[in-house]
Formats: structure tokens, sequence, C-alpha cells
């Protein structure tokens, strides 16, 4: 990091200034994409920062009184992703990791050693309290509406989204990560590739060069994409599925577990577990959901 234009507690204006990056010899300047108060500025000119860094937040109301800390973090949801990110977040090292919340678990409850603070009902208290980052720990395998559900709970909460980068994964410094967007342990994110808002990279997964993926996307465990892929909103790759060179899937589709595209995928279509798409017979070419002449007999892909 290069220098400060601003300080905190500020009230900017969409497009003002912020602060200058240095990637190489190269200076990157760095403006509000919304007016509202400045908060949570901890890095200083001089600092490294890592893919995915959070430098400070934008908010219309005020939240910074009291024992505001802008490292605290708690993640929403105690199942299987969500430890794993209560994993990263430890390694990554520059969280206060604060806690868990989830429905389903009591109060006082620990998990991998974390405290569970309780339902969702808690969000509120703990946004009063200073915590300002939350990460979302439901996956949504096969119901990406429940994972954009959380993203949306904890927005109307006060809520922001830190970038999750493993130290195991790469992401080329040309990349483009959204808030929200979780690389996992292996992962490979490829130069000019764009990832949408809330998207999960997951372990093994590759995202060639000028790749773009859609908000709250999912690459599964070892799932790759050739270069120049686009993913729309919503949509799941399934684990070791492959996508072509310069395709472009729809929004809301499932590529079912090593399943291999070759041609574009329209919107809503789900590509069964293992099958080639297209098929070389299908019993719709309207749109939708296309299966293969043998596939009813398949069970509906998981990716």
């Amino acid at each position: 990091m290069k220098e400060w234009q601003v300080r905190e507690g500020m009230w900017l204006l969409a497009g003002q200034p912020v602060a200058t990056l240095l990637s190489g010899v190269e200076e990157i300047p760095v403006f509000a994409p919304q007016s509202g108060s400045l908060a949570g500025l901890h890095h200083h000119p001089g600092e490294v920062l890592l893919a995915g860094a959070v430098i400070g937040w934008i908010q219309q109301s005020d939240y910074t009184s009291g024992d505001y800390d802008p490292d605290a973090v708690l993640v929403y949801g105690g199942g299987g992703h969500g430890q794993v990110l209560l994993e990263l977040i430890r390694q990554a090292g520059h969280f206060r990791l604060v806690g868990v919340v989830d429905d389903r678990l009591s109060r006082g409850e620990t998990l991998l050693g974390v405290p569970v603070l309780g339902g969702a009902e808690c969000l509120p208290e703990w946004r009063r309290k200073g915590v300002g980052l939350a990460v979302n720990g439901v996956g949504g395998i096969g119901n990406p509406l429940a994972r954009e559900g959380v993203f949306t709970q904890l927005e109307q909460a006060g809520y922001f989204f830190p970038t999750l980068v493993h130290s195991r994964a790469l992401v080329e410094p040309a990349a483009i990560l959204h808030p929200g967007v979780q690389v996992l342990a292996l992962a490979y994110v490829g130069p000019c590739v764009e990832v949408g808002f809330g998207s999960l990279i997951n372990v093994g997964a590759i995202a060639s060069h000028h790749c773009r993926l859609g908000r709250v996307t999912n690459l599964s465990p070892g799932a790759t994409l050739a270069g120049g892929v686009s993913l729309g909103d919503y949509t799941q790759i399934g684990m070791q599925a492959t996508v072509n060179v310069n395709l472009r899937v729809g929004k809301n589709c499932l590529i079912g577990n090593s399943a291999t595209v070759k041609a574009d995928v329209p919107d809503g279509t789900r590509v069964r577990a293992g099958h080639i798409w297209p098929p070389l017979h299908s019993s719709s070419q309207s749109g939708g959901t296309y299966v293969s002449q043998d596939s009813a007999t398949n069970s509906p892909a998981q990716p």
C-alpha cells in the first residue's frame, strides 16, 4: 500500500479517491464505490496486502462507537463448510475470530474450539458490539439461493464480507475477487479472472485465465474451467467436472460431478454426473433441463 487520501470517519462521496496501491511498479487508485462514512482503516502505507484484503468499509449508519474492532469476524453456519472456514480464518492470522452463528446449535457450545454465539437473532447484538465482518459458512450445494439468503440476512444486519484466500491457494495479481469470495486450499485463479460476489472456489478447483464467474457461483473440489469461460449467477460446477475453453454456462445451471462441457449451456440447465454436454439425444431443445436418453435411470447430479 502506498498512501491514504482519507482518514477514519470521513464522509465520502461516490467516486472520491480513497487510497493508492502499488502492484510492482504500477500505481492503482482506489475509489469509493458509494457515498457514506468511512470506517475500519487499519492498514498502513508500506504494508503488503494479501489478495482480497479489506482496507475499510463505507456505511450509512454509525456502528463505530464502543470497542470497534476492524479485524473481528464471525462465521454464519457451523456445518462442514463453516468448519473449513474456521480453520482458514485461523491460519490466515489477520482476523480475530469471535464465534459461530448457527440456528441449530446452542449458545455456549464450542465448535473446533470456537464459541457458538447463538442463532440469527444475535446478529444485531454483535454488530452493536463492534463486529463488522461476517463470513458465510453455508455452502449451498444444490441450493445456491440458500447461500444467497444468508448474505442478504447478514447485509441487512450491517455486516461486511471479507474475501478469504487460503495461504496454499494461488491467485494471480491480475485477478479480481469481489467481496465474500472464498478461495480454498490448492485452488488456482488465473490472470484476468473475475470472481463475482460470494462465489466459492473450492479445494483444488481451477479457474484459468480470463474466466468470468457471476454472483454466488460454486466450483466444487477439483472442478476445472479452461480459459475464457463464463459462468452465470448461481451456477454450480461439480467435482472433477470440466468446461472447455471460451464457453458460456448460463445462470442457475448445475453441472454434475465429472461431467464434460463442450458447448455453451443455456440458463437453468442440469447436466447429469459423468455426462458430456451437449448430449447426442435430448428430450428438449427449448431451454430448461436437458437430459440424454439414458439419463432417466440416473439420479440427479450432485456437484
